[in-house]
């Protein structure tokens, strides 16, 4: 059984690396987990020095990363759908939303390493020439360390 990892978010790329992954692969030999790295703010409150302020942009954080979660769960669901209608047995699909802890890239190898996948699918996002200079994209960081994986990186079609 071909194990396949699916790295997601609510992007029009997650969306295409799903659909590809429903046309390419065989659905009587594989398994498919669709991961998302939820983005949650820092546990900050518990520091002495932190002003008032920011405990309070903390809570309103925290409130949005409930939005963000209950957002995952509907496309989840729908990402699972367009799998099944694959004719990918709902049993052999699976959803996981994790919190982010060392950041995205990081997790995503991270759980790629622990299930041991045979495949990593994500969507490539794009990002200007500056952001990446500064920050690397997610896909790019992935490719080039991970281990033992195959990566294929979809472009919106």
């Amino acid at each position: 059984m071909h194990r396949v990892l699916i790295a997601v978010d609510e992007s029009r790329n997650s969306l295409s690396a799903v659909q590809y992954v429903a046309n390419i692969v065989r659905p009587d030999n594989v398994t498919i987990t669709l991961l998302n790295i939820l983005d949650t703010p820092p546990d900050l409150e518990k520091q002495p020095t932190i002003h008032p302020f920011f405990k309070s942009k903390l809570q309103e954080l925290r409130g949005q990363s409930g939005t963000q979660l209950k957002l995952m769960e509907q496309v989840l669901c729908d990402y699972c759908s367009i799998l099944t209608q694959a004719g990918i047995p709902g049993e052999n699909i699976q959803t996981r939303i994790l919190k982010t802890r060392e950041g995205t890239a990081k997790d995503i190898i991270s759980e790629a390493k622990e299930g041991q996948y045979d495949t990593l699918v994500m969507g490539r996002r794009g990002v200007s020439g500056m952001e990446k200079l500064f920050l690397g994209s997610i896909s790019n960081k992935i490719v080039k360390s991970i281990k033992n994986c195959s990566v294929w990186v979809i472009d919106k079609q």
